[in-house]
């Protein structure tokens, strides 16, 4: 029920904001709520099989191969939490919030757009699992939302940084700013080309200073295969639902665009069957595909039409109920083995695995 209610608050914000009342202020009891809930929590899969197993090795000064090749801002920002709190327990709740507060920085800077496909589908698909267990990710794409907003302002160079910094958080968000400078590349723009330079280069150097890490992450992946045959579907489920309403009404330039991403869709749900590099596409697709779809529109002049923004309500839904169904069969930890489960839902003040 935990997670049921931050869900409900959410559309309760949403239901206000179509009834009328526009105030920001309507969807900051879900953001509250859920801030809560990610800072208190002892819950989700990788909790403490992995985050606060390797943050108290890096607050013991241990070195492995695994810590050698974690992203640098994301150690960066361990190093400072684990020296004011001293505490690796207390280090992954402060990444948690400082998650929640850039993610609350984007909402109150969002025009009606950003609002729109922050409380229809990136909020409720994806806070619980971006705050409470792939928490590099989710301080990555927190600062890809931030770049996406800078980029539809007219703030290229702005974008750079925080793509950037959003790699130096989690490599895979390169993905994602990739996709985006895809919709910029224009020869004659000497800024855009410079930019996309310098980001190429700083991938290059990230790629060569981490290759023994990278190259372990491949193997790793490549031996690792996906929980079941099943699994992704629900992620490829809300990109077509999305690119569904992105098309209509139909025409040529919309088809070509929700094809590419569709093509990319489907090779990730081809991969997700035998591998788990597959569910990683897919995840990145699902939160990346609403943002590559309304910088094309803007790119174009476009506004989203009223099929696009069902679409994107009908995905955000369908997620949250694949997610606790997801919650559910991993009940104690009966699927995954893991300690921290996402259910039942426990605190930091009562569970100490």
């Amino acid at each position: 029920m935990v997670y049921i209610a931050g869900w409900l608050l959410s559309y309760w914000g949403a239901m206000l904001w179509y009834m009328g009342l526009r105030s920001k202020l309507v969807f900051l009891p879900a953001l509250l709520y859920v801030t809560i809930v990610i800072v208190i929590r002892y819950s989700g899969t990788d909790t403490f099989g992995i985050y606060e197993q390797l943050l108290g090795q890096l607050l013991r000064g241990e070195q492995s191969l695994f810590l050698s090749g974690w992203e640098p801002a994301f150690v960066a920002v361990s190093e400072i939490f684990l020296h004011i709190t001293q505490s690796e327990v207390w280090s992954v709740r402060a990444i948690g919030l400082l998650f929640m507060a850039t993610l609350t920085l984007f909402y109150m800077r969002a025009d009606k757009t950003e609002q729109k496909v922050f409380f229809l589908y990136l909020f409720p698909a994806f806070v619980y699992q971006l705050g409470m267990n792939t928490i590099r990710f989710g301080l990555a794409f927190a600062f890809i939302l931030l770049g996406w907003q800078a980029l539809r302002r007219g703030k290229f160079w702005a974008y750079v940084v925080l793509s950037l910094t959003a790699t130096l958080f989690h490599y895979s968000a390169a993905v994602i700013a990739l996709l985006l400078f895809l919709l910029e590349i224009n020869l004659k723009r000497p800024a855009v080309v410079v930019g996309a330079t310098v980001f190429l280069v700083g991938l290059l150097l990230l790629a060569v200073s981490r290759q023994e890490y990278l190259e372990a992450k491949l193997f790793l992946y490549a031996d690792y295969a996906s929980p079941s045959v099943w699994s992704g579907l629900s992620r490829s489920f809300a990109v077509t639902t999305i690119l569904f309403g992105f098309i209509m009404p139909f025409d040529v330039r919309r088809m070509k665009v929700a094809t590419l991403l569709l093509m990319l869709t489907l090779l990730g749900q081809g991969l997700a069957l035998f591998s788990y590099a597959g569910l990683r596409i897919l995840d990145i697709l699902a939160a990346s595909t609403p943002l590559v779809l309304l910088r094309w529109l803007d790119r174009n002049g476009l506004a989203p039409s009223k099929a696009f923004w069902l679409g994107l309500a009908l995905a955000g839904i369908a997620s949250c109920f694949f997610l606790y169904r997801n919650f559910l069969s991993d009940y104690d930890g009966q699927l995954t083995g893991t300690l921290t489960p996402f259910l039942p839902y426990r605190t930091v003040f009562n569970y100490n695995p």
